[in-house]
């Protein structure tokens, strides 16, 4: 396979910590893109999490490691899929999946990328299927657009989420553009004198 020579995306966040919207959106929107074409043919990956995205010489997001993947309507195997930090309910329950399950690890991901750290935790796979089946996830501080995207994404139910990763890439789009047009708006000065972080949020309580 190619070279993918700046290694994967938790050894990014792990050198360089979570990543700043501006850059990471075009990236999420190619991911989705490379997903959306193995949908449309029928195929669920089941396994995406940081370490199966890597990023080549010219800093593009690659989806790697289709090991566990299944065609659409292929009788699915016994037991769970997936990495618990970052894989859908139904797969830590061993249940039926869909393409839905592929926009949930996404999102987990996309979450992870943004803050540095999984969107229901780590450690026990109990205990983060309990905080998902729960909602248990803070989302306060993202921005509203962004924060609507990750909430339907990481819906414990299939059927509340995307059907699919076309569907996931175009909203994905229109929560980048809503949210960066806003922060475009939003006064130099008043983003150079606050305090960092402060400034994106008193420009979305104005």
């Amino acid at each position: 396979m190619e070279l993918a020579e700046g290694g994967s995306l938790a050894e990014l966040v792990a050198r360089a910590g979570p990543r700043p919207l501006a850059e990471v959106a075009p990236q999420i929107e190619q991911v989705l893109d490379g997903l959306a074409a193995a949908h449309s043919v029928g195929i669920i990956h089941r396994d995406l999490k940081p370490e199966n995205i890597l990023i080549d010489r010219y800093r593009r997001w690659r989806i790697t490691d289709f090991g566990v993947a299944k065609v659409t309507g292929e009788e699915l195997l016994s037991g769970t899929t997936g990495t618990p930090e970052f894989a859908a309910p139904e797969q830590l329950l061993g249940e039926p999946q869909s393409p839905a399950v592929d926009c949930f690890e996404v999102a987990a991901i996309t979450a992870f990328v943004l803050s540095g750290t999984p969107p229901f935790g780590s450690g026990d796979g109990r205990r983060i299927l309990a905080r998902q089946l729960s909602r248990d996830v803070d989302l306060s501080h993202y921005p509203p657009a962004i924060a609507a995207w990750l909430r339907r994404g990481l819906a414990p139910e299939p059927e509340e989420r995307f059907a699919d990763a076309a569907e996931m890439r175009l909203a994905w789009h229109r929560a980048v553009d809503e949210t960066l047009s806003h922060d475009a708006r939003v006064p130099w000065w008043r983003r150079w004198l606050a305090p960092e972080g402060e400034g994106e949020m008193a420009a979305e309580r104005k």
